[in-house]
């Protein structure tokens, strides 16, 4: 089984009911509590960028072995259980709106010879050891100046009240003209759209970025 998209953080903030039993010790870490119960008892709320719905609509192949009310015999508890135990291996890359293959293999190409000798199953494994780390984001929605302009949002996510930026974005902010959201292509040929009533900044080529005194510098 692979747990590597497993965030602590974001597990108990999901599941609060949990940190009484790690402050008794009873259990060790929101960790031990989904492998030991969570897995088997369908929670799902284990990541960020992982997203039942969106797993098993992009995965229908699925959906015959994941249990319901009508199919409560299944093998796996839930499309996240699948994923876990295969899913990921097996280079699954459908598992949130918050991740786009394509856009990330567009905008990293030097991984491309890495997926081709089996170092990465594929991109989206690469952004869930690596890519996270190294504040990259997973859609043409600029993430992190958006969450740099708007602390109240960041603290949001930070809560896991919002998985993201760009969930506030397409939710909320898209229809607030006081809120403004960049939309990134990439150095191939694409077709770049954005959304919302406020400024939408639209940057047609591939973008890198640093941070200064809170502050967002664009460059190629």
């Amino acid at each position: 089984m692979n747990y590597n998209i497993f965030d602590e953080q974001y597990y108990l903030s999901q599941y609060p009911w949990l940190k009484p039993a790690i402050d008794a010790g009873i259990i060790k870490s929101g960790r031990e509590h989904f492998e030991k119960f969570g897995q088997a008892a369908g929670l799902t709320k284990i990541s960020r960028y992982f997203d039942e719905d969106t797993y098993l609509e992009g995965n229908p192949d699925l959906k015959p072995f994941v249990r319901t009310p009508n199919n409560p015999n299944a093998p796996f508890a839930t499309g996240l259980d699948h994923f876990i135990q295969y899913g990921y291996e097996e280079g699954r890359s459908q598992v949130s709106p918050e991740y786009d293959e394509a856009f990330y293999l567009a905008t990293n190409r030097a991984l491309l010879p890495f997926i081709q000798n089996g170092t990465f199953k594929n991109g989206y494994q690469h952004f869930i050891e690596f890519g996270l780390k190294e504040e990259q984001f997973g859609t043409s929605f600029f993430e992190p100046g958006y969450l740099q302009f708007n602390p109240d949002v960041r603290l949001l996510v930070e809560s896991g009240a919002l998985k993201t930026g760009r969930e506030h974005y397409f939710n909320f902010g898209k229809n607030e003209p006081n809120l403004s959201a960049t939309f990134v292509g990439t150095c191939g040929n694409d077709i770049l759209t954005g959304v919302g009533v406020g400024y939408t900044q639209l940057i047609g080529f591939q973008l890198g970025y640093t941070t200064q005194s809170n502050k967002i510098f664009i460059h190629r």
